[in-house]
């Protein structure tokens, strides 16, 4: 999967991208509002197969700025306009998706995924 895009515009989650796990390449993630109206939102990852496991079954968990010592890391509509942020996953993950409790403006993530090492 080369480059995937979605817009959330709403207070929610956004449509999920799914991953080719199998591979276990890094994945680059890309968060961008459209202005520093208030905003807060988390990236989020599963390890479950999305193609195959049914979407009540699927557990999210935040990407943390700090791995294995904290939840998911909130961030703020602020902390990405104009320049975005710019997440790597080092490991293997089967989906990812934004999850916002606020929302002002409109988030744009990006992903891309290498084919192979």
């Amino acid at each position: 999967m080369p480059l995937a895009s979605v817009i959330l515009s709403s207070v929610g989650t956004s449509t999920p991208v799914a991953l080719a796990y199998r591979n276990g390449v890094p994945t680059t993630v890309s968060v961008t509002a459209s202005s520093s109206t208030g905003g807060f939102w988390v990236v989020q990852t599963t390890l479950d197969d999305i193609m195959r496991t049914a979407s009540s079954l699927v557990v999210w968990q935040g990407i943390s700025s700090a791995p294995g010592t904290a939840p998911g890391t909130i961030y703020a509509s602020s902390s990405s306009f104009p320049d975005g942020l710019l997440l790597t996953i080092s490991g293997p993950v089967g989906a990812v998706r934004i999850n916002s409790s606020v929302i002002g403006t409109n988030l744009v993530m990006k992903v891309m995924q290498g084919e192979s090492w």
